[in-house]
């Protein structure tokens, strides 16, 4: 049986934390990261399709690729209230349509099974214990020979050993999954995995969770590490990427097929 390590009130609390929404920016080396996972979902097109995210809360990305996909179908599932009124309310102020579906990933409304052409997940599957599981129950809401996108944190590298030395509370919401068992996961769901690999070369900004304040212990490492981070970001706008690695990458990602 799955467990979700997360309950409603951790999500909420950090829904109820956002001010106004503010659309994603990709035209800076700054956002390098939104930029490579934009493109990443974009890759396995998007045009005309039925394009779903699970765990789409108050999503940035959602509503950037219903802006620059117009002909598209977009919808957001998320089982917090909080969560589906931010993105609610982001969808009208950014002008785009998103259908946003207030459900229980594992309990969807029957007319949602086999409906979408794609399906993405941001840091979602990595918070239940029974990864094929959880997998399972999006390949249900996928029309065969759909597309998933999952991109996870790599909490089996240097992201996952600072969370668990600043805050091990945040580290045990999480599974640390490698590339290996990411894949596996998705094999033992019925995906056909096309593509597995490491996303982006760093980003420290990721351990943003493991803080409260500026006076937590490892504040100040942090601070220099997102400084680091858009260091290295505005290097490789100069010189190319930099090598993606399973230590310092900050996210694993799997691009599948429905197996059907």
């Amino acid at each position: 049986m799955t467990s979700r390590l997360t309950e409603d009130a951790y999500w909420d609390a950090g829904y109820a934390a956002h001010q106004e929404p503010v659309p994603l920016a990709l035209d800076s080396f700054r956002h390098r990261a939104d930029r490579r996972i934009v493109e990443l979902i974009e890759a396995v097109g998007l045009d005309g399709r039925r394009v779903l995210e699970v765990g789409a809360g108050n999503s940035a990305v959602l509503s950037c690729l219903a802006a620059r996909h117009r002909d598209g179908e977009f919808a957001g599932l998320d089982y917090s209230p909080t969560g589906c009124a931010l993105l609610a309310r982001r969808a009208e102020l950014e002008g785009v349509r998103i259908r946003v579906l207030h459900q229980d990933l594992f309990a969807p409304a029957p007319d949602l099974r086999g409906q979408f052409d794609v399906i993405f997940s941001i840091g979602v599957v990595e918070h239940f214990t029974e990864l094929p599981s959880v997998l399972g129950a999006m390949r249900t809401l996928l029309a065969p020979g759909g597309r998933m996108v999952t991109i996870i944190p790599n909490m089996a590298g240097i992201i996952g050993s600072l969370t668990r030395r600043w805050n091990r509370a945040v580290y045990d919401l999480h599974v640390p999954h490698d590339r290996a068992s990411l894949v596996k996961g998705h094999g033992d769901a019925g995906l056909d995995v096309t593509e597995a690999a490491y996303l982006c070369s760093t980003n420290f900004g990721v351990l943003s969770s493991c803080f409260r304040s500026e006076q937590d212990p490892g504040w100040t490492t942090y601070l220099w590490l997102t400084r680091l981070t858009k260091l290295l970001w505005r290097v490789e706008d100069v010189v190319g990427e930099l090598p993606r690695t399973a230590r310092f990458s900050p996210y694993i990602y799997a691009v599948s097929r429905h197996a059907a």
